[in-house]
Parts: C-alpha cells; structure tokens; sequence
C-alpha cells in the first residue's frame, strides 16, 4: 500500500516505502496513478540484489555511481550506507523523483546528475520511458544531453581522483549502451580502478533501435 500523501511532494506523486535484509526502510517516489513500472514495485516492494552487493563491497564508505539510476531503488539504500552517491539519469521526471527521495529519505550526500553517459559530448535520442528508456541510434522524439562519465565525475568531484577518500564503485544500467559508457570512462577506469556492477540485455540489436 501506498503512504499517505507526503506534504513534501506534489499531489501527482506519493512515496513508497521499501526495506532492505535487516529491516531498514528507505522511501522512493513513485506516481499516485502509477504506470508498469510503479506498479511493480509496490506489488513486489523488492530489495535490489545490487545493492546488497555493493553495500557489502563499499562497506560503510567510498563513492558509488548509479549510471542509468532510474528513480532510485539502489541510489537512495546505497546513499545510506556510503559517503557519497552520484546518480546519472537521463529521464528529466525520474531525477525529479530522486531529488524529492533524497529529501524524503533526509539525505544531503547524493547528487543527481541529468543526462546520457555515453562516449562523447552529444545529444542522445532515445526511446520508452520510466525504467525502460535506452538511448537509440534511430531518429527518435526524444533527446537528452550525453556526456562522458569521466566529464560527470570529475565535474561532482573533480579532476584529482586521488583525492577520492575510500573506494569507487560504478554500477550500469542503461539498456545496451554499456560500451559507449565504458569508453567515455577511460581516464576514471586507468586512474581509480574502480569496481563496476552492470546489467547487460543480451541479444538486443546491434542499433539499439
């Protein structure tokens, strides 16, 4: 079930409530009249597997990356646990819905970034939308700005990467253009070493289109 409507948030969009394996709770937000998406998530009220795992490799510090956050079911659990949290999205409405987590949850140490990663400085088009969206070579109606991760994060951090207290790590989720993401990450990847999680959609056109 859905909380009560939240003062903080507009009257389109209520929270929902999740826990993680030891009962701790954390808030996203999701749409009053929810979609496919939303749906399934109050349905299921899941724990993400990833971010169990990457809270067990971070443990308790470090930075974390979420490329292709979504609206926020690992962002916000990892946020918790971690010194740091840069949330990459491409979607405008889902990095509305994880600022207004951020502040649900009472958390001040994410940053959400709204864009495409991908291997140059561009504009993307893509298709779908909610948690379903991909980035496409195909002339589509909708566009977002793409920039290289390594711009991202030396933008929120820096150029210095030594400077980075603790470890790295950088989950992808982006439906198929994980290798755009990765060679827009050459400096970050020879200078951090950082530990990377990813979902890949095997058998997905070569166009993503």
């Amino acid at each position: 079930m859905l909380t009560a409507p939240h003062p903080g948030l507009p009257s389109s969009y209520a929270s929902l409530a999740l826990s993680d394996d030891e009962g701790n709770s954390f808030e996203i937000v999701v749409h009053a009249d929810p979609g496919h998406y939303d749906k399934w998530l109050i349905e299921q009220r899941p724990f993400s597997p990833i971010a169990r795992l990457l809270r067990l490799v971070l443990d308790g510090s470090g930075i974390f990356v979420d490329v292709g956050a979504n609206i926020g079911t690992i962002a916000v659990p990892l946020a918790q646990r971690v010194t740091r949290v840069l949330a990459v999205e491409m979607l405008p409405e889902n990095c509305l819905r994880l600022v207004l987590a951020q502040s649900l949850n009472g958390l001040r140490n994410i940053t959400v970034f709204q864009g495409a990663a991908t291997n140059e400085e561009c504009i993307v088009n893509y298709v779908g939308d909610e948690a379903y969206a991909a980035v496409s070579s195909a002339r589509a109606n909708n566009q977002a700005a793409g920039y290289r991760l390594d711009l991202i994060f030396s933008s929120v951090f820096g150029e210095d990467v030594a400077t980075v207290d603790g470890e790295i790590a950088i989950k992808i989720d982006v439906e198929g253009h994980e290798a755009q993401v990765l060679e827009g990450a050459k400096k970050l990847i020879d200078s951090a070493r950082p530990i990377f999680v990813y979902e890949s959609l095997f058998g997905l056109a070569s166009d993503n289109s």
